[in-house]
């Protein structure tokens, strides 16, 4: 090497090339497509493997090395995992993100308290589940709680006291319709009636055909007729038809009244 100062040269001498420097490697022998770094003392350069020192060619890092980047195929591989990208799998599994397998199903612990994720199989409590609509109630379908129509109120007694018919009786059978008093609707009716002269009084459900008038007192019996002396009051149970009617006569034509005393509907 010739060193030259103000263009005159002064001879020759130090190192020609890269490795005769002092503070580099003696030789190239096995370094290729390797990069030179300052060493850890740092007093001096040295040859690494770039890939092998700064990359991970692995998924998740098995070289445990954080100051490791990733190299294309590290990319590549996470961007076409498409069943177990970090781990996820479809079984319940703790501490693990979820993939659907290949039924498009994941699996999931049962709940064990408020807040966790219901399942198939589980039951619901009734601080789990959503609010009622106004007039609802919970139904089981199918083993799942779903909302109906509540039902409406049982049969209910209802007192009357009711004059639904004043005047002269009939001999044959006749309608006698009560639903200005009970609606038109199929009903259970209890009647008082009134005659001023001993008779026999019957009634029945608008539509039947049995007899159950009887001429005399020996032969009655039963809810649905009655005899009485004069001035005597009766008390009959009938059903009414849908539209709420029955039918009633007596024994001979004579002035009566007829009460609705109550109705079961």
């Amino acid at each position: 090497m010739t060193v030259f100062i103000n263009g005159v040269a002064q001879g020759e001498g130090g190192a020609t090339t890269f490795v005769a420097l002092t503070d580099t490697p003696a030789d190239f022998t096995d370094d290729e497509l390797k990069v030179a770094r300052v060493n850890a003392t740092p007093d001096a350069l040295e040859f690494v493997a770039f890939a092998a020192t700064y990359l991970d060619d692995t998924a998740g890092g098995t070289d445990a090395e954080v100051a490791k980047a990733p190299t294309s195929n590290v990319v590549y591989d996470h961007t076409a995992n498409t069943t177990t990208a970090h781990g996820a799998v479809s079984a319940a599994t703790a501490s693990k993100m979820v993939v659907r397998d290949a039924e498009g199903q994941a699996k999931f612990a049962a709940p064990a308290e408020a807040g966790d994720a219901l399942i198939k199989g589980t039951r619901h409590l009734i601080a789990e589940m959503p609010t009622l609509t106004t007039d609802k109630i919970w139904k089981g379908v199918a083993g799942v709680p779903a909302e109906v129509d509540a039902p409406s109120g049982g049969a209910a007694l209802t007192v009357a006291e009711t004059q639904v018919f004043s005047g002269t009786s009939p001999t044959a059978w006749t309608d006698l319709d009560l639903s200005g008093t009970i609606g038109a609707q199929a009903t259970l009716v209890l009647l008082k009636v009134f005659y001023a002269t001993g008779l026999a009084f019957a009634v029945r459900k608008n539509g039947d055909t049995d007899e159950f008038l009887g001429a005399t007192a020996s032969q009655i019996s039963g809810c649905a007729q009655c005899y009485c002396a004069s001035g005597d009051y009766g008390v009959l149970l009938v059903a009414t038809d849908n539209t709420g009617k029955i039918e009633w006569r007596t024994n001979v034509a004579i002035a009566v009244t007829v009460d609705v005393i109550a109705y079961i509907k």
